[in-house]
């Protein structure tokens, strides 16, 4: 059984993934400054724990390269879109994926198909869904829609 990594190690190795993602990728690993605070924040304090780092990516190629990266260097990480869930923190041995900048809905209303990326919520979807005369049986508006919607609307 591997032992738990220290935080100075993981911080060593979130140097390293710098070097992997884009440009845009922003890494906060400064938990003090008002942008790692923002970006931490959640529907609720309650069990929630400071991580080595908070990945911002932007792109679908910079999230497949930080969860390979992550789980090659065996750190461990959670996936945050809305922030609506319970299960989106982490401790200093680990980091949050954050969503948010991963964000856009494409919808093909005339064949009955949308694409929905990972940072969109539920309001999100909800009201441009609405404009193409489509909807969600969702209805919490923080929530994260693609983790939703896979998990209980049938589009």
């Amino acid at each position: 059984m591997a032992l738990p990594k220290s935080n100075t190690s993981v911080q060593l190795q979130i140097t390293a993934l710098k070097a992997v993602v884009g440009p845009d990728c922003e890494i906060l690993t400064n938990s003090a400054e008002a942008n790692s605070q923002e970006y931490a924040k959640r529907w609720t304090d309650i069990g929630r724990e400071t991580p080595a780092a908070i990945v911002l990516p932007r792109t679908e190629e910079d999230v497949q390269k930080v969860v390979q990266w992550a789980v090659k260097s065996s750190i461990p990480f959670v996936v945050k879109s809305g922030g609506g869930s319970e299960w989106s923190t982490i401790g200093d041995d680990g980091l949050v994926i954050d969503l948010t900048h991963y964000s856009a809905i494409q919808v093909d209303a005339k064949a009955r198909v949308v694409t929905i990326r990972g940072g969109v919520t539920q309001k999100e979807a909800a009201v441009r869904l609405a404009e193409e005369g489509l909807f969600t049986g969702e209805e919490h508006n923080r929530n994260g829609a693609p983790g939703s919607l896979t998990n209980d609307t049938d589009l």
